[in-house]
C-alpha cells in the first residue's frame, strides 16, 4: 500500500496531546500501522511492515546517436521512477516469507536487502525544523530584492573587482556577495561590460545566478552558459534554465559529449562595442565558484593575466570543437588533474621526509581512484597531515595501511 504523497510523512501532534511545553511529532507509518485495518475491511490483517525500494536513476542516453541532448534527455525523464530495483530496505521485524516475496517481485537477491531497526527513510526527519519555532535550527534567512541590499551588492562587486586589479584580497566577505549569482547579477546590469561566461552544474528551480544570467542577457550583454544537462537529479531543472536562456538570446552549449561538465567558473568579459576590443583578453576577467556555493567551496576572485586567459581558452574549448590547449596555471579534467594533484601528494610526502610540516585538506564527492588512495597511504605514513572531506564513497576503509 503507497501512501498518497500529499500527506505529511511526519506529523506534528496537538498541544493538548504532547506534555507541557515539549513538541511531539508521530510518523504517519506509525497511524496507518494503527488503522491499517479499516482499510481492508471484511479482512484479517496480521502485520504491517514499512519498506522502501531504490532504483537506478542513470538516464541511458547515447549521446553520439542523438542530435538534440535536451530532446532526448526529456524523454528519458519520465522513465526515472521505473529503473531497474537496486536496494530493498526493509522493517526488521517483517517476517522472512514477505521479505523473499519483495526480493522476487523486485528481483533483488540477499546482498540487497537491509533490515532496518527504526524508520527506513530517515530524509522524512527534515521537515521537523520547519515546523517548531527553533530559528537556531533553520539556515539564516536571505533577503533580498530591496534597493538598498541591490545598491550594497553593487559597490561590494566594484570593491572586490578593484582589489583582484590591484592584487589584494578582501578584507572581509560582503554578506550580500556570498551568492556567486549576486556578484554576476551586479556585474550584468553594468552598462560597459559586454561579456558574461558561466559554467552550470547543479542550480535547483529557484536560483538568483540563473535569473541573473537571464537579466544580463535581456540587457543586451553576450551571455555564454555552459549546461551541463546530466547533473543526476538537476536534469529537468537545468533543461528548463536551458530553455529560458536560449529564449532572451543566450548562448547556451550543452557541455563536452561523453564528459560531465561539473567545474563551476565564471568570466566576465571585456568592455566595449567593436569587435577587436571585445575578443581580446580582459583584465577584469573573474574566475569563480557558480550559482552561490556554500561558504565551505573555495572561491578565487583574480585579475591575474596569467590565469584569466586560461580561463578564457577553457571556455573557447568547452564552446568550439577544438582541442585542449596546454594550461600552466589551471589543472583540468581529464587532461592534467589526475597527474597535478598525485604529483602535489607527493610533493607534500617529501616535504614531511624532509623534516619539515607537511599538510593535506581535500574535498571531494567520492574518493575512489587507486593512485591517488595510494599516494595519500603513503603521504600519511611519511607524516603529513592529511584531512579529507568526503561527501560519498570512499575508497580508503578497505585499504591494508591506516590513514
Amino acid at each position: 500500500m503507497q501512501a498518497p504523497r500529499i500527506l505529511p510523512r511526519v506529523i506534528r501532534l496537538p498541544k493538548e496531546l504532547a506534555p507541557k511545553g515539549a513538541v511531539n511529532f508521530v510518523f504517519l507509518t506509525s497511524i496507518l500501522h494503527e488503522h491499517v485495518g479499516e482499510l481492508f475491511t471484511g479482512r484479517a490483517t496480521t502485520g504491517c511492515y514499512q519498506f522502501r525500494v531504490t532504483r537506478n536513476s542513470d538516464l541511458f542516453v547515447e549521446e553520439e546517436d542523438v542530435k538534440d541532448l535536451r530532446i532526448a534527455l526529456q524523454g528519458e525523464l519520465p522513465q526515472r521512477h521505473f529503473g531497474d530495483a537496486v536496494r530493498l530496505e526493509v522493517a526488521h521485524d517483517c517476517p522472512a516469507p514477505m521479505v523473499e516475496f519483495l526480493l522476487e517481485q523486485f528481483q533483488l537477491g540477499p546482498e540487497d536487502l537491509y533490515q532496518v531497526n527504526g524508520p527506513v527513510n530517515l530524509v522524512r526527519l527534515m521537515q521537523v525544523p520547519s515546523q517548531i519555532d527553533r530559528e537556531d535550527l533553520l539556515f539564516r534567512r536571505s533577503c533580498r530584492g530591496s534597493p538598498s541590499r541591490c545598491a550594497r551588492a553593487q559597490e561590494g562587486a566594484r570593491h572586490l573587482r578593484s582589489n583582484a586589479r590591484r592584487g589584494h584580497p578582501p578584507a572581509s566577505p560582503v554578506p550580500e556577495l556570498r551568492a556567486g549569482g549576486r556578484v554576476r547579477r551586479a556585474s550584468g546590469n553594468r552598462p560597459e561590460r559586454g561579456r558574461d561566461q558561466q559554467t552550470v552544474y547543479r542550480t535547483g528551480t529557484d536560483s538568483v545566478l540563473m535569473e541573473a544570467l537571464i537579466e544580463a542577457a535581456t540587457n543586451g550583454k553576450e551571455v555564454t552558459a555552459v549546461v551541463e544537462l546530466k547533473a543526476r537529479f538537476d536534469e529537468e531543472a537545468n533543461i528548463n534554465w536551458a530553455a529560458r536562456l536560449e529564449e532572451v538570446g543566450a548562448h547556451v552549449v550543452y557541455g563536452v559529449v561523453g564528459h560531465k561538465n561539473a567545474c563551476e567558473g565564471a568570466a566576465g568579459g571585456a568592455p566595449g562595442g567593436r569587435e577587436a576590443q571585445a575578443l581580446r583578453p580582459p583584465v577584469d576577467r573573474q574566475l569563480s565558484p557558480a550559482h552561490g556555493a556554500p561558504l565551505h567551496r573555495l572561491r578565487l576572485f583574480t585579475a591575474d593575466e596569467a590565469i584569466t586567459a586560461e580561463v578564457a581558452d577553457v571556455f573557447v574549448q568547452l564552446t568550439s570543437l577544438g582541442k585542449a590547449s596546454k594550461l600552466k596555471h589551471l589543472w583540468q579534467a581529464p587532461f592534467t588533474l589526475h597527474t597535478h594533484v598525485v604529483d602535489a601528494i607527493r610533493n607534500e610526502t617529501r616535504i614531511a621526509k624532509a623534516g619539515r610540516k607537511a599538510r593535506i585538506i581535500a574535498k571531494m564527492n567520492a574518493l575512489l581512484e587507486p593512485e591517488v588512495i595510494d599516494a595519500l597511504y603513503a603521504a600519511s605514513q611519511a607524516g603529513v597531515e592529511i584531512d579529507l572531506i568526503v561527501r560519498g564513497v570512499c575508497g580508503c576503509a578497505g585499504h591494508p595501511r591506516p590513514l
